[in-house]
């Protein structure tokens, strides 16, 4: 059985395929348009879903779309095949149905979908009952809806009012503004509770609707807002004040309490010790380490696509299980995600084809060879664009299409926010830590495959800092821990586990590192340049490389110097993809 998930019309638009209840393919339509968080119907990401799984879309027995009515997709696909799943329910199913659980409590957190911001669910799976003596299967429901919120009274939309009144870009922005939090100080969260947020123990809340507008216009919020914190949107042109710094603090702060809040009346009415996240806010990664390590539950899930994207997914699951019956299987301990590497390959055919094609100098190495060789220039404080296997699906890039440096440098986070992403100096990067030696580096030994969780460096390994004269742009690229590119001014770290299992020529990199150097870490950072999605194609790559300050460039296994002389390279813009005769680029 075949069923294809679809999100679209609103942001990140994407597809999927599941086979007989499996995920056998996901893609963002932006990382083929190439136009960030495309809204657009996703017809690339539908073709490269049916051609990877070498099916026609003759042959998907059902379609189900994210959202509870859409007569664009009505038109597109006349006939009974047509799901449609209300919004919040696929956010939750794709939150529970692919986590390990066997039940759990499920929290979306969203802007807004089918006049919902927040749901909370219990999830299930009974086994089915019936099918013989010609009876119908049957079986309750897996997931049952305890509570939800209605628009306006939205934490995401909340959010995004303070990131466009920090001078960010609604819907790109938000990021920024965790990244900026911790240069400032929760001065301004009681203001916040005492007039823009009336929060009630079991975490519901109403906004004050006297300070925002969310009809739609450019902007979110109103003078009364600006009267309140005595001043107008910053403009994206000036620079960052510590006023900034500390509105960014006090929003991130309000946003954990009311999360905390949500999370403890779902932890009381599931009686659960599971809980699963999705939905855009469950991307605030500082949130989810505040629940994992402040909250009740013992184990939690987040959905690695947890935005629109995701939707698509679980629109999928929940047509396959709870609409057509199917039976879930949870072994307890792995999810069903695949790693989230969903997405495109490119066979080395294709990739050679690619290379003399273009007239690139490149160099094969075998799989051993290569890690060892990467390892060796990330030793050497060389950057690494690394394109290899199937592309991620969701915001976070996991070793396929990613930027590797030194997280030991201390140079490092400047050099790439300036001349690699060409984005704002304070924005912190990512370890990709070995998921055996995680432990040694943070608190709670955490397991974070999906690059979702905050934790902080171990006290041990903390230098003392000193803020008190500081400017906050002079208090960036302060030496924090042996580890200063990934280490955060308040001792934080976006962490990923990378384990041998899920991707293992990612895991052989760092392993080859951690040998020659004793540290079990490198920076991993998205390969994308400054307001793009993550590179797809290798053309994608090769355009990103020759646009920055990337020094080395790894396409399966080919390995490309900068400062090899290159026979007649191409310029981005003359960048050749006619590969006809190469084997198609979404081979297997």
């Amino acid at each position: 059985m075949y069923i294809l998930g679809i999100s679209s019309f609103d942001h990140d638009s994407a597809a999927t395929i599941l086979r007989d209840g499996e995920i056998i393919a996901a893609a963002q339509e932006e990382r083929f348009s190439r136009k960030k968080n495309d809204s657009s119907f996703p017809e690339n990401s539908i073709d490269f879903c049916l051609e990877y799984t070498n099916i026609k879309i003759d042959n998907v027995d059902a379609i189900a779309f994210y959202e509870s009515s859409s007569e664009i997709i009505k038109d597109k696909f006349p006939g009974e095949k047509i799901h449609f799943v209300k919004h919040n329910f696929a956010h939750a199913a794709s939150a529970f149905f692919p986590s390990p659980f066997e039940k759990a409590a499920v929290i979306t957190l969203d802007g807004e979908g089918d006049g919902i911001s927040q749901s909370t669910f219990f999830a299930d799976c009974p086994s089915i009952r019936g099918g013989f003596d010609n009876q119908p299967k049957m079986r309750a429901p897996c997931m049952q809806e305890l509570t939800e919120h209605p628009f306006p009274h939205s934490i995401g939309y909340l959010y995004s009012a303070f990131t466009q009144f920090l001078g960010f870009r609604v819907g790109f922005g938000e990021y920024k503004v965790m990244g900026l939090a911790p240069y400032g100080k929760p001065k301004f969260v009681n203001l916040i509770f005492e007039h823009l947020v009336n929060l009630n123990n079991d975490g519901s809340f109403t906004l004050n609707m006297e300070y925002f507008d969310f009809s739609g216009k450019n902007l979110l919020t109103t003078e009364k807002f600006y009267k309140l914190f005595d001043g107008l949107p910053r403009d994206p042109d000036n620079e960052l004040s510590q006023f900034n710094a500390d509105i960014a603090g006090s929003i991130q702060t309000a946003a954990e309490i009311i999360i905390l809040k949500v999370a403890d009346h779902a932890y009381k009415i599931t009686k659960c010790e599971n809980l699963c996240l999705a939905g855009g806010v469950a991307l605030n990664c500082v949130a989810n380490g505040k629940l994992l390590n402040e909250s009740k539950f013992k184990s939690i899930w987040v959905q690695p696509a947890a935005g629109d994207a995701g939707g698509a997914i679980g629109a999928a699951l929940f047509v396959y299980h709870e609409v057509l019956n199917n039976e879930r299987k949870s072994d307890g301990t792995t999810d069903k995600m695949k790693g989230a590497l969903l997405g495109p390959d490119f066979s080395e055919n294709y990739i050679k084809k690619f290379i003399d094609k273009n007239k690139i100098t490149a160099k094969r190495f075998d799989d051993n060879t290569l890690s060892e060789k990467i390892a060796e220039l990330i030793d050497k404080q060389k950057i690494i664009g690394l394109f290899r296997g199937r592309m991620e699906f969701g915001p976070r890039a996991l070793g396929n299409r990613s930027i590797l440096a030194d997280a030991r440098s201390s140079k490092m986070q400047t050099i790439l926010n300036k001349k690699i992403k060409c984005r704002e100096s304070f924005r912190p990067f990512a370890p990709a830590c070995l998921s055996e030696r995680a432990g040694e580096y943070f608190e709670s030994g955490i397991s974070s495959p999906y690059m979702l969780f905050v934790t902080r460096i171990k006290e041990k390994l903390r230098i003392p800092r000193n803020n008190d004269e500081q400017k906050f742009e002079r208090r960036v690229c302060k030496i924090r821990s042996p580890f200063p590119a990934i280490t955060h001014i308040d001792y934080s770290a976006r962490v990923q586990t990378v384990d041998k299992k899920t991707n293992p020529f990612f895991y052989k990199v760092i392993k080859a590192f951690d040998e020659r150097t004793g540290c079990g870490m490198v920076i991993n950072t998205s390969f994308n340049f400054r307001d793009e999605p993550i590179v797809c194609t290798p053309e994608d790559a090769y355009r990103c490389f020759l646009r920055t300050g990337i020094d080395f460039l790894v396409l399966g296994n080919y390995l490309i110097s900068r400062d090899l002389p290159q026979m007649n390279p191409p310029s981005a813009e003359k960048l050749t993809d006619d590969l006809s005769g190469a084997t198609h680029r979404h081979s297997k």
